[in-house]
């Protein structure tokens, strides 16, 4: 959830309906799985859990 949060902010995300949840929780996951925030995740001292692709649960993010 952080890390949504986080990159919501960045991509200015504030107005939000079902598509746009589904899009990005779509585009969030894929990031998440190739290690894109694997530094910034390093740098908050956070450790992530290595699932498989299939492991990974829906990412729905309350704002």
């Amino acid at each position: 959830m952080l890390i949504g949060a986080y990159y919501a902010i960045q991509l200015n995300i504030s107005d939000l309906d079902y598509d746009t949840i589904k899009s990005f929780n779509h585009h969030l996951a894929t990031l998440l799985h190739q290690g894109v925030f694997e530094p910034l995740l390093r740098h908050w001292h956070v450790k992530t859990p290595k699932l498989s692709p299939s492991q990974y649960p829906s990412l729905n993010i309350p704002f």
